[in-house]
């Protein structure tokens, strides 16, 4: 009787159990799939490829207002100057090519004169930047001083300079010298007006004969008392005889004492 009621007992238990076994999802085992492997056929080295830069760093042009030189630096700045200055940064601001050409350019404004200082690539670049300002309102005078650089890609060719020789600076030969002058061993007196008429007389013979005048170019004459004393040098004794010759011929001239030299050594 116990029996029974035992069976009784376990039978519900172990077909409950059975029920929920039979309920559980069965178990499935996979085999992985093999993995694929990319041989590269190609034996060039791979590279990496950037991008270049974009972003180009410039100068850009200064625009200022200041006192020119030689103006007191405390000098008040007009609105006006203020004014004309902003416009040229609104143009270089509003065009890019302008901007460019101007890159290494000061612009300085007083006064409604704009002086331009700095340097370009181009004569083109510097009559377009003068233009500009020109043309704007309020600028009354443009002082351009833009110096032309050639780039690194311009080839300069130097032309040397012309060799200029100097010529010689003219030979200027001794001049005759005539004097009135109281002989050694004389006491000093002052020269009577006919010693200095005579010596007048000898200069101008000289003046107008350039033989006789070159010939003489290394004597001196002294005058007194109608005595001329000739001394010095001449290159041949011709020129000595022919000097004393004019000498003697000179209304006023009573003697000619000549102690005149031939120079052999010329």
């Amino acid at each position: 009787m116990k029996f029974r009621k035992l069976l009784w007992f376990v039978f519900p238990i172990t077909l409950a159990a059975g029920c929920v076994y039979s309920h559980r999802e069965p178990v499935t085992y996979t085999t992985p799939a093999a993995s694929t492997v990319v041989v590269p056929t190609s034996t060039r080295p791979a590279t990496r490829v950037y991008p270049p830069a974009t972003t180009v760093v410039t100068e850009t042009p200064v625009v200022i207002t200041e006192a020119p030189p030689g103006v007191p630096s405390s000098t008040t700045t007009r609105p006006s100057d203020l004014a004309l200055a902003n416009s040229i940064r609104g143009m270089l601001g509003g065009d890019s090519a302008l901007a460019a050409a101007a890159r290494n350019v000061r612009m300085s404004v007083y006064d409604g004169r704009v002086a331009l200082t700095g340097t370009t690539f181009t004569d083109q670049d510097r009559e377009q930047i003068h233009s500009a300002i020109a043309s704007l309102p309020g600028v009354t005078r443009v002082e351009d001083n833009v110096q032309v650089y050639p780039s690194r890609t311009t080839t300069v060719v130097t032309t040397p300079a012309p060799v200029v020789t100097p010529e010689p600076a003219p030979v200027i030969a001794p001049a005759p010298v005539v004097v009135t002058e109281v002989p050694a061993g004389v006491p000093s007196a002052t020269p009577t007006s006919a010693d200095l008429g005579l010596a007048q007389n000898i200069r101008s013979l000289l003046a107008t004969d350039d033989g006789l005048n070159s010939a003489a170019r290394n004597v001196r004459f002294s005058v007194y008392d109608g005595q001329v004393t000739m001394t010095g040098t001449t290159v041949t004794q011709n020129d000595r005889q022919k000097l004393q010759s004019a000498i003697k011929g000179l209304p006023g001239v009573y003697r000619v004492d000549d102690r005149v030299q031939v120079d052999l050594n010329r």
